[in-house]
């Protein structure tokens, strides 16, 4: 019984490391691709200004600026994930309202929401700020991700919903549900890996390298948090589960 336990373990074992081995592979991949193509647009591009052969000078300037800015948010969206992946206090920590960042968030992805078309529902608790204890910033951009992601997959007329709760069993749960018609049952375990862009409804064509959801899963666990995801009618929905604080301990 021992030996076929150890076997087992270490058959998982494996199985985690080729899948982790997968996931960098594509991401090297996909972030190779991503910076080749507009690298090669603004070689030519500058190449093309240095001869003399651009006339509209000013909407090739535009254009090279447009590129590099993309550019700049895949760079920052590495650094994120670098930062954090794998660790515990990457920044300072104090206590932040729940309530108030989804509020906040919310907000600044209302003008988004209008002009696809999607209703934007927010459901939070009148008289609980849902405070935690963390990164004001980190959580502030896992949300965003959460929530720029569920606009974009959902189609004009169809609701994205915010919510925020406090739970039983000492938790406070977050949750983003989308209306994109869901997701194939057997990707549902890799949509927070790195690079992972599953069907070509969720593809990088909009920009972006595959790195949102795992930006959120790093600053979830980062916070001694969970996150899932699981399919809905009609969509997908986004659970974070986040430790309420303890009161710390005084010894007499």
């Amino acid at each position: 019984d021992d030996l076929a336990a150890t076997r087992r373990t270490l058959a998982e074992s494996r199985t985690r490391e080729r899948a982790a081995e997968q996931s960098r592979q594509e991401l090297v991949s996909f972030m190779s691709h991503d910076l080749r193509t507009p690298l090669a647009g603004l070689r030519a591009l500058s190449e093309g200004l240095e001869d003399g052969v651009i006339d509209d000078v000013p909407r090739a300037m535009s254009h090279l600026r447009a590129t590099v800015a993309r550019m700049s948010v895949l760079v920052d969206d590495l650094f994120a994930l670098s930062r954090v992946q794998g660790t515990r206090d990457a920044k300072p920590q104090t206590m932040v309202s729940l309530t108030e960042l989804i509020s906040d968030v919310a907000s600044e992805s209302a003008a988004t929401a209008r002009a696809q078309g999607v209703r934007l529902e927010v459901d939070l608790p009148d008289n609980d700020r849902l405070a935690v204890l963390g990164s004001s910033d980190d959580l502030a951009r896992a949300l965003t991700n959460l929530t720029t992601n569920a606009i974009r997959h959902t189609d004009p007329e169809l609701p994205v919903r915010l919510e925020g709760r406090r739970t039983d069993d000492g938790h406070i749960h977050v949750a983003v549900s989308d209306s994109c018609g869901g997701i194939p049952e057997a990707n549902l375990s890799r949509v927070f890996d790195a690079g992972w862009r599953g069907s070509p409804s969720r593809s990088g064509d909009d920009g972006g390298a595959g790195l949102g959801l795992a930006i959120v899963r790093g600053v979830i666990e980062s916070h001694g948090g969970d996150i899932s995801v699981h399919n809905i009618e009609g969509g997908c929905r986004f659970e974070v589960a986040l430790a309420v604080p303890q009161p710390a301990s005084h010894s007499a």
